[in-house]
């Protein structure tokens, strides 16, 4: 499948612009920023190497958001369980495909957006249709899921739709995240957005810690619903600060 390479390239964007300063643009040549899949990396011949480090470190962070959870429950939960786990997550896994369209339509343009006239309200906009459109697939997936589970699988795995509504959840936190961080490359560079998913990241291993031994398959959704709730509402935060200051 080509999507786990679309999620990643997405990702890698994402952080590269965090890290690019505003100036770059004046310095590049041919319009760059203005392709529609920001082809302004292609036009940087070399980042610094602290770049590359920052780009390796929050890696980092949105896996252990995203997987690293898997480690944690390996050594602390029954194969079975880890089995009902894999399913359900393949099965919310319908909700963030469900988004992509939309996402890989306006994720890349998101930057350029903001610097348009009336650019932070278009942007607000957008980020508010991707937000109704994940709470809207997340809801499909939550409805559809038991009914793929019971009718693809057999009996012994049919205990995986009890996970299903919460894994659904987390992912559409994270959608959500993605939706609202917006505001935060109003600044001369969108560092916050690495500083929040490498805190978010550090919370989510913590509470895998702390949770897993005692708690399983539920402490490990525990986390993540907890860490992903937490990068989300320090996103809005941060783009509403943004958005204020811009405005005053």
């Amino acid at each position: 499948s080509g999507y786990p390479h679309l999620e990643e390239a997405w990702r890698f964007a994402e952080l590269v612009f965090t890290l690019l300063p505003r100036e770059t643009r004046d310095r590049l040549s041919g319009g760059s920023l203005t392709g529609p899949f920001g082809e302004v990396v292609g036009n940087v011949t070399m980042l610094p190497l602290y770049h590359i480090f920052a780009l390796t470190v929050n890696g980092l962070a949105l896996f252990a958001l995203n997987s690293a959870s898997l480690w944690f429950l390996a050594g602390a939960v029954p194969a079975a369980q880890l089995g009902l786990f894999a399913l359900a997550m393949k099965v919310a896994l319908i909700a963030q495909f469900a988004t992509q369209p939309f996402e890989l339509w306006w994720l890349p343009r998101r930057i350029m957006v903001l610097q348009e006239p009336n650019g932070i309200a278009k942007s607000a906009r957008l980020a508010g249709f991707g937000a109704a459109l994940a709470l809207v697939c997340a809801a499909g997936t939550a409805a559809v899921g038991p009914v793929v589970v019971q009718g693809m699988t057999p009996a012994a795995y049919h205990d995986a739709v009890a996970l299903l509504p919460w894994l659904v959840a987390a992912l559409t936190l994270q959608a959500l995240g993605g939706m609202v961080n917006v505001g935060c490359y109003l600044g001369a560079r969108g560092t916050e957005v690495g500083a929040v998913n490498l805190g978010s990241a550090a919370l989510a291993l913590l509470l895998y810690a702390v949770l897993i031994p005692g708690f399983g398959v539920a402490g490990a959704i525990a986390a993540t619903l907890a860490a992903q709730g937490v990068r989300m509402v320090a996103f809005g935060v941060l783009s509403l600060r943004r958005a204020a200051r811009r405005a005053a």
